[in-house]
């Protein structure tokens, strides 16, 4: 519901917290198909200059794995009016400069401005602020008690850590939607 709401804009963003395996990405990805969104091309993404990224059509773009605070300020200006999903992505909130961002993006205002005053040796052609009208999905493995104070005050925090008990009930539940190819004997194996 949480996801959902994400997407019709009533929230700005979402975190989904968990162990692996649960299904986080899985649901998400479930969501987005079933709302018709269409994801942004990585591979075109790559072979663009910084700052054409805006003009790429799609609705949302996956980042998955390492980003640094520029990086992230960056992706967050090039996809500024788009869902942006960070999956596993947890070096943002784990950087109090990458921190310092989110909340800016985050903010519950009507505005949401995210400034980078610092001055590099080379023109990387962003800003030195812009607004954010985005939204932010997070999926991450960590432990909520982990997770910046901050930055969880202004998103919505789902927390799937569950017992052994409670993972088996939920792998069961969510099993005949994946890999549908798989006869289910096997899967269930």
């Amino acid at each position: 519901k949480f996801v959902q709401m994400v997407l019709n804009g009533e929230l700005v963003s979402t975190m989904i917290t968990g162990d692996g395996g649960l299904g986080k990405t899985h649901t998400v990805l479930e969501e987005l198909k079933k709302a018709g969104l269409e994801e942004v091309d990585a591979d075109l993404i790559e072979e663009l200059e910084e700052g054409e990224v805006a003009n790429v059509s799609g609705d949302y773009v996956i980042i998955k794995g390492y980003a640094t605070p520029k990086a992230l300020y960056a992706t967050l200006y090039e996809n500024r009016n788009r869902l942006i999903i960070f999956d596993d992505c947890d070096s943002i909130l784990m950087d109090p400069t990458a921190l310092n961002i989110l909340k800016g993006a985050l903010d519950s205002y009507n505005v949401r401005r995210i400034s980078w005053l610092s001055k590099g040796f080379v023109d990387d052609g962003l800003p030195r602020s812009f607004e954010f009208k985005g939204r932010v999905i997070f999926i991450s493995n960590m432990s909520p008690d982990k997770i910046d104070k901050a930055v969880k005050s202004r998103t919505i925090l789902t927390d799937l850590f569950m017992t052994l008990k409670d993972k088996i009930e939920r792998m069961r539940f969510i099993l005949p939607n994946i890999l549908p190819n798989i006869a289910m004997d096997v899967k269930e194996a």
